[in-house]
């Protein structure tokens, strides 16, 4: 059982994933991991997340990727670098995560585009699936998080 462990402490006392900054941290981080069964965030109060909640931040994590990789496919047409709907513009999760919300204003505001070229409407093809993926995965994960809820399984105080 592999435990992937972050050091909170320069950031809080005691890091709490209901927190969207400290969420997207330890997403981030086991993002460029693997095998990983436990979270310890270590503070002035260490927090230990398995079971269930691994499993929900590694789908967290696995859709920042498939918007990294989104964000990477670009098609280098007339024109893309102006489009505000290009996939580096789109699927930036530097400073969040993807949610259901976002992807359907995405999909709303790329729904009344019209595409200049057959390269942009490729992009534009692939950007709407890469967007129907996310909203299909985020709906797995809610229902998870309704099922089970993000449990702490131990916390403890440092002496």
């Amino acid at each position: 059982m592999a435990t992937l462990v972050l050091d909170c402490r320069s950031c809080r006392p005691r890091p709490d994933l209901a927190e969207d900054a400290c969420l997207l941290c330890a997403v981030r981080a086991l993002s460029c991991q693997s095998g990983i069964s436990r979270l310890l965030l270590c503070g002035d109060i260490d927090t230990v997340y398995e079971g269930a909640s691994v499993l929900v931040l590694k789908d967290l994590a696995s859709l920042r990727t498939l918007c990294e990789a989104s964000r990477s496919r670009e098609t280098g047409g007339k024109g893309c670098s102006q489009c505000t709907l290009r996939p580096y513009a789109i699927f930036d999760t530097a400073s969040s995560l993807p949610h259901l919300q976002w992807a359907q204003g995405q999909l709303d505001r790329l729904d009344r585009l019209r595409p200049s070229s057959r390269s942009c409407k490729l992009c534009l093809d692939q950007t709407v699936a890469a967007l129907e993926d996310i909203m299909s995965r985020t709906r797995d994960i809610e229902r998870i998080i309704a099922r089970h809820s993000f449990l702490v399984v131990e916390a403890s105080a440092h002496a």
